[in-house]
């Protein structure tokens, strides 16, 4: 997906910016993923802390009741 996006994002600014390379070069730098935040990579990264944390309180869990006994 990630993929797809910056090569439309390429597309795009062949057309719109020939003549500016210094905007092209921005654009892509910023477009290029150290800005970009998309739905489906906030709803992986917010499923991904889920399962830690629910990971760990298991992991907690099971030592605590082998402690016990």
């Amino acid at each position: 997906m990630r993929c797809t996006i910056i090569d439309m994002l390429n597309k795009v600014l062949e057309h719109i910016a020939k003549k500016y390379d210094a905007v092209r070069k921005g654009v892509k730098s910023v477009m290029g993923g150290k800005v970009l935040e998309y739905e489906a990579k906030t709803i992986r990264n917010e499923g991904l802390e889920e399962g830690l944390e629910k990971g760990m309180e298991k992991g907690i869990r099971g030592t605590v009741s082998i402690l016990k006994k």
